[in-house]
């Protein structure tokens, strides 16, 4: 039997709010966000339907999202990432929203072509 971990919302977490955690952010957060940012595109990228974003240090409690908040997740990443001056990040997102976009048009495109013909 599988062992259910407890788990804990994203959006307390990709925000900037005040204490400790800001300071976290500041000090540790490109390479905390850039995992997190990589993770997500992955998984969005292959259609994963949850994925666990990070695991609390010496806990078993566990921060999991799911496919329909990806996106959402990676917006708030890219605005977090802006205010700390995270440029890399924001880029990275970018590029994949861009990449993202292309394909979402090709694939409507093609659709379009099957359902009713070459296009005109």
């Amino acid at each position: 039997m599988k062992k259910t971990q407890p788990t804990v919302r994203w959006e307390k977490y990709i925000r900037l709010s005040s204490g400790n955690y800001v300071d976290y952010l500041i000090n540790h957060g490109n390479s905390f966000l850039q995992k997190i940012t990589t993770n997500l595109i992955k998984a969005h990228q292959s259609k994963d339907s949850k994925l666990t974003l990070f695991t609390f240090r010496n806990s078993n409690i566990v921060c999991s999202v799911y496919y329909h908040e990806y996106v959402t997740i990676l917006k708030r990443i890219m605005s977090l990432c802006e205010k700390l001056e995270y440029y890399e990040i924001c880029a990275q997102i970018l590029k994949y929203f861009k990449q993202f976009q292309q394909t979402d048009k090709q694939l409507y495109k093609s659709k379009i072509i099957k359902t009713h013909g070459r296009e005109h």
